[in-house]
């Protein structure tokens, strides 16, 4: 068992060779869309606050309002991510993007291939979004944690500090 192990870890040290888990968050979205339509048919635009014409995100689909309803991409592979302000981010397969620590190439099924960097002086944390990502020291970003929705702050790549008050001067 331990060879294995030291295999997995000297690989991880490759540009490019470490994976991260698609996050959980694409199938919630897949799900949610299925359920919906097998209950009531036909998704009215109305219910994502769209109109005729109007296209939106939607986990990895993007979706577009035609005749009052959503017609929505199906079974697309992206790797969704948070990024280093707690922003939502999303990327293509064969893209590239950065977590916040390290840069990353979105692969097939959503498993992200990312640079094996050790980010000590950042903090990391799922977004409200559910998503994964690194947020720089000092920075406020949305955090969900035990299913609680906080602001919270990266502290010298410790622990978040969750209820803190945001000086926006």
């Amino acid at each position: 068992m331990k060879g294995v192990a030291v295999v997995v870890l000297l690989a991880c040290f490759v540009p490019l060779a470490c994976f991260e888990p698609a996050p959980p968050v694409d199938i919630k979205h897949d799900i949610w869309m299925e359920i919906i339509r097998d209950a009531v048919g036909p998704i009215p635009c109305s219910a994502f606050s769209m109109g005729d014409g109007d296209t939106w995100d939607f986990g990895c689909e993007v979706c577009t309002c035609e005749a009052g309803y959503a017609e929505c991409t199906k079974g697309t592979d992206c790797c969704m991510f948070a990024g280093p302000d707690g922003s939502y981010g999303r990327a293509f397969v064969g893209d590239r993007y950065y977590n916040g620590c390290n840069r990353c190439r979105c692969g097939k099924g959503g498993a992200a291939r990312c640079t094996p960097r050790v980010c000590h002086d950042k903090c990391y944390y799922k977004n409200w979004d559910g998503n994964y990502g690194w947020a720089s020291n000092g920075a406020h970003v949305p955090v969900i944690e035990d299913g609680n929705y906080q602001i919270c702050r990266c502290n010298d790549g410790e622990l978040m500090e969750c209820g803190v008050e945001i000086i926006t001067e």
